[in-house]
């Protein structure tokens, strides 16, 4: 599995499918979401209300799939992180609640038999969640999959997974993280 971390726009990916951080109701109220919609189109938001209509609510750590509507990708995989805003998730471990998710991205992307997932910082805008704690877990989750899936001997269709996001400061913690790892594994 190769990773990557790069400064830019995920809605200009080329990868098999990006991630949308997403709350529980599906909904593209602003930052990468609005982003995602607004360039993909009203197909994208017509899928995902059909989604919360069935399911009522997508859980924390949960993900759902829609088509990619105008984008290059052929999949948006809807990851929910952690709102540290929302009162009802006091008390729970919200690191976990992102581990789930972006583990649940890892999984999804695998179902849908992608070689490549482009992934952006999920919760950290108007959640709230850590930039540098975000990073950190998310690159916990995508080593612990890809040793899974060499200590289980089977063969993973993932092949690519690229971090990307458009805020500076999101992306010199991304680095950091990644040249931490690194350091020590060395």
């Amino acid at each position: 599995m190769h990773l990557s971390v790069c400064h830019g726009d995920i809605t200009y990916e080329t990868s098999d499918a990006i991630v949308c951080p997403a709350n529980n109701f599906l909904q593209f109220h602003g930052g990468v979401a609005a982003c995602i919609l607004k360039r993909g189109g009203k197909s994208i938001i017509d899928e995902t209300e059909h989604i919360v209509k069935e399911n009522i609510m997508v859980p924390t750590g949960s993900v759902e799939v829609s088509g990619s509507g105008r984008l290059q990708c052929n999949y948006i995989i809807h990851a929910v992180g952690p709102n540290l805003n929302d009162p009802s998730q006091l008390g729970l471990d919200r690191g976990q609640l992102l581990a789930f998710a972006i583990n649940n991205t890892l999984v999804m992307a695998e179902e849908l038999k992608c070689t490549s997932v482009s992934i952006p910082a999920i919760a950290t805008g108007s959640f709230g969640f850590p930039k540098n704690r975000c990073a950190q877990i998310m690159f916990e989750v995508v080593l612990k999959y890809g040793l899974d899936v060499v200590d289980k001997g089977h063969d993973s269709t993932l092949k690519y997974i690229r971090f990307i996001n458009n805020d500076e400061k999101t992306v010199e913690a991304f680095i950091d993280e990644f040249d931490r790892l690194l350091l020590n594994s060395s």
